[in-house]
């Protein structure tokens, strides 16, 4: 099944409220040149067929009137690879990622997300929209059966072009999801795997992003493997700006490229 037939087909799916359609992966033809040029130029609006599916995923959340109660998708797992969606693309799907109160996994594998879009996303998962907060006007965001939002458990953004500013605002997002005041909204609050591999992220990014790892109630796994910016444990000493004494050892968790793990809200133990 080719790109165009495969989203046709999901799409189709989630207007109807087919109840079986837990898991949608989707890839793309967008792939690099040897230049690191896109192949497929980027399009100047988000084309029609992605605004539908998009449209039909925020159905999961807002259900037509005319489907019947029981009839709505429990979609779990979302995936898309390899460009599937252009950059202008991007915050259409950010902003439905609230409304939809059963997704567990979002896959975004090779897309050109960058730091601004990886703000963009962020906003989105703790509950402040682009435009304004969400349950605004007539689009509320999805709640569980007992009133409090339903959260991510994996979030995968690896090869998205991000940076130690992208990783700023993960950290950040990843701090605001377990305060009291904001975890009913927060899709963040239940994050249990964060994979951020073959990215541009360097020492400093890495940091923030171990200080919050350490803080989560309920991150058990984060991976930074592939980000050539993040230095081995032996340049440590060259860091006696950035680091405290005390927070060495957090600090080498966060340089260990293959992603650390570790007890809720405990320091992270290496793999």
């Amino acid at each position: 099944m080719n790109e165009s037939s495969s989203l046709a087909s999901a799409t189709t799916r989630l207007e109807e409220g087919d109840e079986a359609l837990t898991s949608i992966d989707l890839r793309g033809k967008g792939g690099r040149s040897a230049s690191g040029a896109l192949r497929r130029p980027d399009a100047p609006v988000p084309r029609p067929k992605i605004r539908r599916f998009v449209s039909a995923l925020e159905r999961i959340g807002n259900p037509a009137p005319f489907l019947q109660p029981s009839r709505s998708c429990q979609l779990k797992y979302l995936a898309l690879h390899n460009h599937f969606l252009d950059p202008c693309e991007l915050p259409l799907l950010f902003d439905a990622l609230p409304l939809i109160s059963s997704l567990e996994t979002l896959v975004l594998f090779h897309h050109d997300v960058g730091d601004e879009g990886v703000d963009l996303l962020m906003k989105a998962l703790v509950g402040a929209r682009r435009g304004g907060e969400l349950g605004s006007g007539s689009r509320t965001m999805a709640t569980t059966s007992k009133g409090s939002a339903s959260g991510l458990k994996e979030l995968f953004l690896s090869h998205c072009n991000i940076s130690c500013t992208g990783a700023y605002a993960i950290a950040n997002a990843l701090e605001k999801s377990f305060s009291s005041s904001c975890m009913d909204r927060n899709k963040l609050s239940f994050l249990h795997v964060l994979s951020l591999g073959s990215n541009k992220i360097k020492d400093a990014g890495a940091l923030s992003l171990a200080r919050a790892f350490g803080r989560h109630p309920s991150l058990q796994r984060m991976v930074l493997h592939g980000n050539a910016g993040i230095s081995s444990s032996s340049t440590l000493p060259n860091h006696s700006k950035l680091v405290k004494e005390s927070e060495v050892p957090m600090f080498l968790h966060a340089l260990n490229p293959t992603g650390w793990q570790g007890v809720s809200g405990t320091t992270p133990t290496p793999l």
